[in-house]
């Protein structure tokens, strides 16, 4: 008796375990009947929802973080017309991504960031301070409409919206309009004299390449020492393009980089008031 016992006690443990192994395989890698179910759905939803396009469904993926699985959507005649359908593990639909990536051209803005950065980074290799395993690159700042509003935007971010679905654009001048350039530079010499040199050769560099931009964030600071933070720096940010030139650059650029200083500091007090405000 006491063995059939032992033998029940032992199969059900097995049974268990089996269970909860088949649980933790299923919460990380999903299951093919969910699938199935997910790429069922995501082909109805686009029948339905979208009838007269040639999107079609790329992959369906799981992703172990929301349990959720993913329909990737194509359309063979629009580079930028790709989006994402989502359903949960019985196959009913979730959300759609067509709006933001598609209506509100993210998909187009992410592509034409893509080719700027590839575009500044190549022309910005060619200084001598370059470093590829650096913070030195060229953005577009672009966000959506709706974001723009927000006073911390830059003033010349342009929006998602104002872009044309599939256009090929000349990256270098879309820069000119919106693209900011990020440099960062570990030296000794840490002066306005040295930034002014950077800012001139950036900038002939850029103009060289037709690669436009409107604003220019320039980092010079110590070389990192070990396990000790970087200790001095000269900062600015979005320094306008058009104020690049040699005569009185220095005295502009000791001016904007004070100015961030005070606003870093005001902020800092906003934010320790805040605290304090919280902790009463």
């Amino acid at each position: 008796m006491r063995k059939r016992i032992w033998k029940i006690t032992a199969m059900a443990a097995a049974i268990v375990l089996i269970l909860g192994l088949l649980w933790m395989g299923e919460s990380l890698v999903g299951n093919p009947i969910s699938k199935h179910l997910a790429k069922k759905a995501a082909q109805e939803h686009l029948e339905t929802v979208y009838p007269d396009t040639d999107f079609v469904l790329d992959e369906v993926g799981y992703s172990f973080k929301d349990g959720g699985y993913y329909a990737h959507v194509k359309s063979p005649s629009s580079e930028d017309s790709a989006f994402t359908l989502t359903f949960n593990h019985w196959g009913k639909f979730r959300w759609d991504s067509y709006e933001d990536r598609v209506v509100h051209r993210e998909n187009t803005a992410r592509r034409v960031d893509m080719e700027y950065r590839q575009l500044t980074k190549q022309v910005l290799s060619q200084m001598e301070s370059y470093d590829p395993d650096g913070i030195q690159y060229g953005t577009l700042d672009l966000n959506r409409k709706e974001s723009l509003k927000n006073k911390d935007f830059r003033p010349y971010s342009m929006a998602f919206e104002d872009l044309e679905l599939d256009r090929v654009y000349d990256v270098g001048e879309l820069g000119a309009r919106c693209g900011t350039v990020i440099y960062y530079v570990d030296t000794d010499d840490i002066t306005p004299e040295h930034a002014a040199q950077l800012m001139l050769e950036i900038r002939r560099v850029m103009d060289q390449a037709g690669a436009g931009f409107q604003g220019l964030d320039l980092v010079l600071r110590e070389p990192p020492k070990e396990n000790a933070p970087y200790d001095k720096e000269l900062h600015v940010e979005a320094f306008p393009y058009k104020d690049i030139y040699e005569e009185g650059l220095e005295e502009r650029i000791l001016e904007a980089h004070l100015q961030l200083e005070e606003k870093y500091a005001a902020m800092d007090q906003e934010k320790a008031a805040e605290i304090n405000e919280a902790n009463k």
